[in-house]
């Protein structure tokens, strides 16, 4: 009856800290649309959250100055040493998404160096 009957009706019914309740009226429509925002962020919280994209598998005989240039769908531009200067949209990368970028093109470096019987 109290949450489901009443709100068609337009009666809100709040309950209080002390155990009592106070009850107003108001425009059905608003009730509804109250209880059909509730309800999105219910499903919204407990849906399961899809998992990020996997990030493309880089070869490691594949040369640490060619490794972001075939991602072309994230980066437009690019330094001398192959590491990426612009996002897809053509805006400048941010310094601290710079500085992961070149840590990742130094381990793959490493990597690279290792499989090719080098030292690094």
């Amino acid at each position: 009856l109290r949450d489901h009957t009443l709100p068609k009706l337009g009666v809100v019914v709040k309950d209080q800290n002390d155990g009592t309740a106070t009850w107003s009226i108001v425009d059905p429509d608003v009730v509804r649309r109250q209880q059909a925002a509730r309800e999105q962020a219910e499903a919204a919280r407990s849906s399961p959250r899809t998992p990020p994209p996997a990030k493309p598998t880089m070869s490691a005989d594949t040369p640490p100055q060619n490794m972001f240039r075939a991602q072309t769908d994230l980066f437009s531009q690019f330094d001398a040493e192959g590491v990426p200067t612009h996002d897809a949209a053509g805006a400048l990368l941010s310094q601290s998404a710079r500085k992961r970028l070149l840590r990742e093109r130094e381990k793959h470096e490493r990597t690279y160096l290792r499989v090719k019987g080098e030292t690094p």
